[in-house]
C-alpha cells in the first residue's frame, strides 16, 4: 500500500517536529559539557578548588550519568504504533527514543 501525498507531507512535519524537540536534549548535553569543563578548571585552582576536587569523581560521574540518561530520552524517531499522536507504547509523546526503540 503506497501512502498518498498528503500522508507523506504530514509523516514527513512529524519527523521534523521530533529533531526539533531533540535539539533541547542536545543542547543540555553541550551545557553540561560546558560544566564538567568548568570543574575541571576549578579544580586546578589551589584556593578555589579545594573543596570541589574533593567531590570531583561524584561531580563528573554525576554529569556524565545525566549525560547519558539525556542521550537515551533523545527523541529518534516519530512511534510508528499512532504515527505520532500519543498511545501508551510511547507513554503519550508521540515518537521514540534510544532507550526505547530497541
Amino acid at each position: 500500500m503506497t501512502q498518498s501525498p498528503v500522508e507523506k507531507y504530514r509523516r514527513r512535519s512529524r519527523d521534523i517536529r521530533v529533531k526539533d524537540k531533540g535539539v533541547i536534549y542536545r543542547r543540555a548535553i553541550l551545557d553540561l559539557t560546558r560544566i564538567t569543563e568548568e570543574v575541571e578548571k576549578e579544580c586546578s585552582d589551589k584556593v578555589k578548588g579545594h573543596y570541589v576536587r574533593l567531590k570531583k569523581t561524584r561531580i563528573i560521574r554525576a554529569i556524565h550519568d545525566l549525560v547519558d540518561c539525556l542521550k537515551q530520552c533523545e527523541p529518534q524517531s516519530v512511534c510508528p504504533s499512532c504515527s505520532g499522536d500519543g498511545c501508551s507504547k510511547c507513554h503519550g509523546t508521540g515518537f521514540r527514543t534510544k532507550a526505547g526503540g530497541q
